[in-house]
C-alpha cells in the first residue's frame, strides 16, 4: 500500500489553560494542505518485525513515530504480522506541520487495512491520541476542523470557506517545549466556542484568532522574521503551529498572482 501523508495549517492557535496532567489546553483550527505531503509504502511480512527506512530527513528511532504507531498495534491488538516501511519525507520537520503526526496517523489507518484488524474509528482515534497531540485530527481524515483539549477533541468545519495562498518553509527549527515554557507566552486566553468563529473575521485580523507563539518564533529565529515580515507585505501574515512555517492565504475569488508572489520568496515554499 502506497500513502500520501499531507501537512497542516493552523489558522489560529491559543493556549486556555494548563491542565492537571501537565499539558495545555488550547483552540484551534486545523486545515489539511495535500499539496505538501509525505509518502509512506507499507509491506506486510509474517516476521513480527517492524522496520521503517526513512529518506529525505534523519529521524532518530526514539522520534519515529511511524514506528511508534505499528508497534502500538502490534501491542494493543496481539498481531503477530510485521511490516515493512519505507518512509519519504518532503515536509520539513519542526515546520509546525504536523509531519510526524501526519505518519503516525498515516500508519495507524494504513496497518489496521493491512494487517485486518477489524478496529473501529473510535479506537484509532484513541491510539492516536496516545501517539501525539495532533495525531487524532490526522487519524480523522477531516479536511478541516475546530479543536480544543490538547487537539483531541475535533468539530469539523465543512462551512469553512475555500482558500488559497502561499506556505514558506524557512530553514529553520522552533523549539517547541521551549516556547511553551517561556514566561511571556500567554496561556490564559478565553475559550472561544466554535460557533462564534467568522471567517471575515480571520480575513482581517480579528485578534482572538491569532496565534500565541508568532512573537516568540520570530524573536528566536532571523530567518521565520525574514519569510514573516515578506509575506506581510501581501497580506496578513500568519505563523502555523510553533513555526518555522509561516503563510499568507486569500479567499478563492481573490485575484493574487500566487506564483509570482512565492517567486519572489526569501526562502522555499508551496502554494496551495
Amino acid at each position: 500500500m502506497r500513502v500520501e501523508s499531507p501537512a497542516k495549517l493552523n489558522l489560529f492557535l491559543q493556549i486556555t489553560g494548563l491542565r492537571p496532567d501537565g499539558y495545555h489546553n488550547i483552540q484551534t483550527l486545523f486545515k489539511r494542505i495535500d499539496c505538501l505531503h509525505d509518502t509512506l509504502q507499507f509491506a506486510v511480512n509474517a516476521s513480527g518485525k517492524v522496520v521503517c527506512n526513512t529518506h529525505g530527513a534523519s529521524i532518530a528511532a526514539r522520534d519515529n513515530l511511524v514506528v511508534k504507531a505499528a508497534l502500538k498495534l502490534q501491542e494493543l491488538t496481539g498481531c503477530k504480522l510485521g511490516c515493512s516501511i519505507t518512509l519519504h519525507k518532503t515536509i520539513p520537520t519542526g515546520g509546525g506541520l504536523g509531519g510526524g503526526s501526519s505518519n503516525a496517523a498515516s500508519t495507524l489507518l494504513a496497518l489496521n487495512t493491512l494487517w485486518q484488524l477489524g478496529l473501529s474509528p473510535q479506537q484509532l482515534m484513541a491510539i492516536a491520541l496516545s501517539l501525539g497531540a495532533d495525531v487524532p485530527f490526522f487519524a480523522s481524515q477531516l479536511p478541516a476542523a475546530w479543536a480544543t483539549g490538547v487537539g483531541d477533541q475535533l468539530q469539523a468545519m465543512p462551512n469553512l470557506a475555500a482558500m488559497q495562498g502561499v506556505l514558506l518553509l524557512p530553514n529553520a527549527h522552533i523549539a517547541t517545549q521551549a516556547l511553551f515554557k517561556h514566561g511571556q507566552l500567554n496561556k490564559t486566553a478565553p475559550v472561544i466556542p466554535m460557533q462564534h468563529f467568522d471567517i471575515n473575521d480571520w480575513w482581517v485580523s480579528d485578534g482572538r484568532f491569532n496565534n500565541c507563539f508568532t512573537e516568540l518564533a520570530l524573536q528566536q529565529s532571523s530567518e521565520v522574521a525574514t519569510a514573516f515580515n515578506y509575506l506581510r507585505q501581501f497580506g496578513l501574515a500568519r505563523l502555523t503551529g510553533t513555526g518555522a512555517g509561516v503563510f499568507v492565504a486569500f479567499p478563492m475569488a481573490a485575484q493574487v498572482d500566487l506564483v509570482g508572489l512565492l517567486a519572489g520568496a526569501p526562502c522555499p515554499g508551496v502554494v496551495f
